[in-house]
């Protein structure tokens, strides 16, 4: 049966924190890549976004490089449509996005987006999903970031002499 909410995907959860030590590739401060519990056929990497702090989940994504017969948009589109009920018809953008890379379509079911991405570099296909929490969880790591930017922008005039200015 469809689901009308994302709760999250290979195996793990949208706004649930990540575990660092699992990770198999630290990529930045708040991207990892990881093996999945679920994996997808068309997919060879795994990565999660988390807040730098908390370390709680607000993207999921994987991506692969495919060859053209594979007809792997079309499957993927397929099977984000079985899962979800609200998949279809609810496209907010459906177009070509920088560098390339089209966009097939990006869905909002609540609080949530699943985007699917390609790209044609001929003869292969560049593919990409991301599941992505655009509420409360996005907004915890957009706070985080800040404060730990403005963290180091404190740490980094503590010391400098403004007196002759």
């Amino acid at each position: 049966m469809p689901q009308s909410t994302i709760v999250g995907a290979f195996g793990l959860k949208l706004g649930d924190k990540f575990d660092v030590s699992t990770a198999s590739k630290k990529v930045s401060e708040t991207k990892y890549e990881f093996i999945p519990e679920t994996k997808n056929d068309l997919f060879t990497r795994y990565y999660v976004e988390v807040s730098p702090n908390s370390k709680m989940i607000y993207i999921i994504g994987a991506e692969s490089t495919v060859p053209v017969e594979k007809d792997s948009v079309r499957m993927l589109k397929k099977t984000i449509g079985e899962k979800y009920q609200d998949f279809h018809g609810t496209t907010f953008y459906d177009g070509l996005v920088t560098s390339g890379m089209r966009m097939v379509s990006v869905h909002t079911i609540n609080d949530d987006v699943i985007g699917v991405f390609y790209s044609q570099m001929t003869p292969k296909i560049y593919l990409s999903i991301k599941y992505e929490d655009i509420g409360d969880t996005a907004w915890i790591a957009s706070r985080e970031k800040r404060e730990n930017e403005n963290r180091r922008l404190e740490e980094s005039t503590k010391n400098l002499n403004l007196s002759g200015i």
